[in-house]
C-alpha cells in the first residue's frame, strides 16, 4: 500500500500534460489486455459469445473512464460535465441514437440465441462464420477470408446454417444420347467410390436423385443430373468437389472401357 501511495504522489507531482499522456497510455494498454482476455476463442461457443460481448462493454468503459481521468489531469472540470449532462446526456453525447440501437440489438442477439460465435450464417447475400459479436457489431468471415462487419441494428433476418445438418446439392450435365441404365450404373459407381474414399465428409451415403432437367441453358443436347448428400455445414464445399471429381473419374473410366468403333 505504501508503495502505491508513493507512486501516486510521484504521479501527481508530474506536469498535467504528462499525467494526461500517462493515463491515455495506461488506458490503451488496459484496452489491449481486455481484447486479449475476452477475445480468446473457446470451445464452448455460447461462453465465447458472451465473453466477447462482456469484453466489448469493458473496453468501452475502460476508455470512457480513462479519458475522463486524463482530462482531469489537465484541469478540465469533468465533475461538472458529468453532473450537468447526466447519464442520458453522456450516452447521447458520446454517440447517437444508432449507437444505442446497436447496443440494444446486440443484447437481444445474445439473449435470443439466434446465432453465436462459430456458427455459419447467411445475411442477405453474404455467407460465412461468425468470428465475433460485439456491443455494436457482428463480424462474419466467408470461405475466402473476407470479413463483413455488420451493425447489430442492421441485422433484420438471418439464416443460421449451423443448426442441424446441411444438404450438399450437386448438379452435372450428361449427354441426352446416353442410355439411362448406363448413366445410373456410372453414377452409382461414382457415389460408392467417393463414399468409400471420403467417408469423413458425409453423414450418410450420397443419393442419386436422377434427372433434374432435360436440357441445360448452354447445350440443349445435355441433361442435368442431381446428387444430394447430407453433410456438416463446414464440409459442404469439400463434399461437392469430391462428388464432382468422382463423377468425372467414373465418366473417364466409362469412356476408356468402351471398345473402339473402328474395325
Amino acid at each position: 500500500m505504501e508503495t502505491l501511495e508513493a507512486l501516486f504522489e510521484q504521479f501527481m507531482e508530474l506536469e498535467g500534460i504528462i499525467r494526461f499522456l500517462i493515463v491515455l497510455a495506461v488506458t490503451f494498454v488496459a484496452g489491449l489486455i481486455i481484447k486479449l482476455i475476452f477475445g480468446v476463442r473457446l470451445k464452448k461457443r455460447r461462453v465465447s459469445t458472451i465473453l466477447g460481448m462482456i469484453g466489448s462493454i469493458l473496453f468501452f468503459l475502460v476508455w470512457f473512464a480513462g479519458i475522463v481521468f486524463a482530462l482531469m489531469q489537465i484541469g478540465v472540470d469533468t465533475t461538472s460535465i458529468l453532473v450537468g449532462a447526466g447519464i442520458a446526456g453522456i450516452i447521447l453525447g458520446l454517440g447517437s441514437e444508432s449507437i444505442i440501437a446497436d447496443v440494444l440489438a446486440g443484447i437481444f442477439l445474445i439473449m435470443d440465441k439466434d446465432f453465436q460465435v462459430g456458427d455459419t450464417v447467411a445475411l442477405d447475400d453474404f455467407r460465412g462464420e461468425v468470428v465475433s459479436m460485439g456491443i455494436r457489431t457482428v463480424s462474419i468471415r466467408d470461405v475466402a477470408g473476407n470479413v463483413n462487419i455488420i451493425r447489430n441494428s442492421a441485422i433484420e433476418s438471418v439464416i443460421n446454417q449451423s443448426k442441424g445438418n446441411t444438404l450438399a446439392v450437386v448438379r452435372f450435365p450428361v449427354s441426352r444420347d446416353e442410355k439411362m441404365e448406363d448413366v445410373d450404373a456410372m453414377v452409382e459407381k461414382a457415389i460408392d467410390s467417393v463414399f468409400a474414399d471420403k467417408s469423413g465428409l458425409f453423414l450418410s451415403r450420397p443419393v442419386f436423385r436422377g434427372i433434374d432437367e432435360l436440357m441445360t441453358e448452354l447445350d440443349d443436347n445435355n441433361m442435368l443430373l442431381l446428387i444430394t448428400a447430407e453433410v456438416r455445414e463446414k464440409d459442404i464445399y469439400d463434399a461437392r468437389r469430391a462428388i464432382l471429381r468422382a463423377v468425372k473419374v467414373a465418366m473417364e473410366n466409362e469412356d476408356s472401357a468402351q471398345p473402339d468403333s473402328e474395325e
